[in-house]
């Protein structure tokens, strides 16, 4: 049962269209009655620490109580995340350029602070490059990134002048992924998320997705339009479908028509490698959620997220055959969950 203080803050600053929504979707999806389901939706809150969404993308209306008690629910996410890592230690991945100057043996491309960069500072970052990225530091979920194209500009000079007024922080170059990625959907840096928890035995990955784009977006995150692929640990393999926001499941690319299950993710012992070693850096922060980009010359840190999210592991369509959450993959890891 969730903490009381966590189930009252969440009554009270709940979002209640957004619950209406997920109901009035169930509802299409399983056929059953909405009061029924608004009903089962408040008691998995209060059971489960359970949020509507939860409820929605985990198929909470398909499974008994056994089975959801397998789930890392939102409030049991955020036990985890105050378990194991220090809230002092979180500006260290919370804010970009504190990370970037942290992990940067593990970060590979070229960046500037766009308050402190001055043109010849812009001109090394471009380079011989035809675009940047230019990211908000204050955002999460790929919200506010542009990637911005030359050709799109008079010159370097006018360029340099839209960054700096674009009240945008970070000017990153861009990354060429590998061929392999780029096949499955070429429009966005797709970036694997990998899950470290650090214990006595040193770190484990728990769980590792692919996050695509699609639909022509240049991003690959869930919530601007993206889709996770669940990955074989072990193997680097992609062994399901896509699934999106909305828990509509792709078998194939909808842009490209690339079959995604059976794709070998390149250089996965170095992507395993990388996030490993990166755990040893702030070892106070022993739950992160690591983005990794996956070039043909190399394998680099994008961000690290102290709250990584458990959806994508334990939505409705990456859990078809077993029904199970991950929940008790982690307490083999960690006491007291």
């Amino acid at each position: 049962m969730p903490k009381l203080g966590f189930l009252i803050k969440r009554i009270r600053y709940l979002d209640y269209e957004a619950m209406f929504k997920a109901v009035d979707e169930v509802h299409k999806s399983s056929h059953k009655p909405k009061l029924f389901i608004l009903a089962d939706m408040i008691y998995c809150g209060f059971k489960y620490g359970a949020s509507p969404y939860d409820y929605k993308i985990f198929g909470f209306e398909e499974l008994n109580a056994a089975q959801r008690s397998t789930f890392v629910t939102r409030s049991r996410a955020y036990d985890l995340d105050h378990l194991l890592n220090d809230p002092d230690a979180k500006h260290f991945v919370n804010n970009k350029f504190e990370f970037l100057k942290e992990y940067k043996d593990f970060v590979k491309r070229k960046w500037i602070n766009v308050d402190e960069a001055d043109f010849e500072d812009f001109k090394h970052l471009i380079s011989d490059a035809e675009s940047i990225m230019l990211k908000p530091i204050d955002e999460a979920g790929g919200k506010g990134i542009e990637k911005l194209k030359r050709k799109d500009f008079e010159s370097l000079e006018a360029m340099f002048d839209y960054v700096k007024k674009s009240g945008k922080k970070l000017a990153e170059e861009v990354i060429i992924q590998h061929p392999v990625l780029n096949e499955i959907y070429p429009k966005s840096l797709n970036t694997c998320r990998l899950v470290t928890v650090l214990g006595e035995k040193g770190p484990h990955i728990m769980y590792a997705i692919i996050r695509i784009g699609s639909h022509g977006m240049e991003i690959d995150n869930i919530s601007s339009g993206g889709m996770y692929c669940p990955i074989d640990v072990e193997t680097g393999v992609i062994i399901g479908p896509g699934c999106d926001y909305n828990v509509n499941t792709y078998v194939t690319h909808p842009d490209t028509g690339v079959k995604l299950e059976g794709i070998q993710i390149p250089k996965w012992d170095e992507v395993k490698a990388l996030v490993n070693e990166a755990t040893k850096v702030h070892p106070e922060l022993a739950l992160l959620g690591w983005d990794v980009a996956i070039s043909e010359k190399d394998v680099q840190l994008i961000e690290a997220n102290d709250y990584p999210g458990n959806e994508p592991m334990q939505m409705k369509g990456h859990i078809k055959g077993t029904k199970q959450g991950i929940l008790p993959e982690y307490r083999k890891y960690v006491k007291g969950i």
